[in-house]
């Protein structure tokens, strides 16, 4: 079941005043859900999704950031890491057009830079490799 969150809510809006104050105007809603979410073998613990126009128009919501299940396994450091994460694939694409940012490479180099290419092992289970949560 998803539901908004108020606690991600804070998060997101606390990262945003202090790194992404370009996002500050970006209407976002943040929820959670009781369901894992996988891509193949991999655990995806978040996501963030760009709302059609009419969806947007109708909600006066941009994006949706929403936390899965797994991402409670997460230490509180290793969920700001994966909200600003999410956060960074927000973008606009020339005029006001919204859009999601790929990664740089299989992350965004300000987080590389910042924490390392490792900062996934500030997580109690692993992000890539799922097997490592029954080893």
């Amino acid at each position: 079941m998803y539901r908004i969150s108020q606690e991600l809510n804070d998060l997101g809006r606390e990262i945003i005043m202090e790194q992404m104050p370009r996002l500050a105007g970006c209407n976002i809603c943040y929820m959670t859900c009781d369901k894992q979410k996988k891509s193949g073998n991999m655990i995806i613990y978040a996501d963030t999704e760009k709302l059609t126009d009419k969806i947007s128009e109708l909600t006066g919501i941009d994006f949706v950031i929403t936390f899965y299940k797994d991402s409670k396994d997460l230490t509180p450091q290793a969920q700001r890491i994966l909200m600003e994460h999410e956060l960074r694939h927000i973008g606009w694409d020339g005029e006001n057009t919204k859009k999601i940012i790929p990664h740089d490479v299989q992350d965004f180099a300000v987080i590389i830079s910042k924490y390392g290419l490792q900062w996934h092992s500030t997580v109690q289970v692993s992000m890539f490799d799922e097997e490592a949560r029954h080893a």
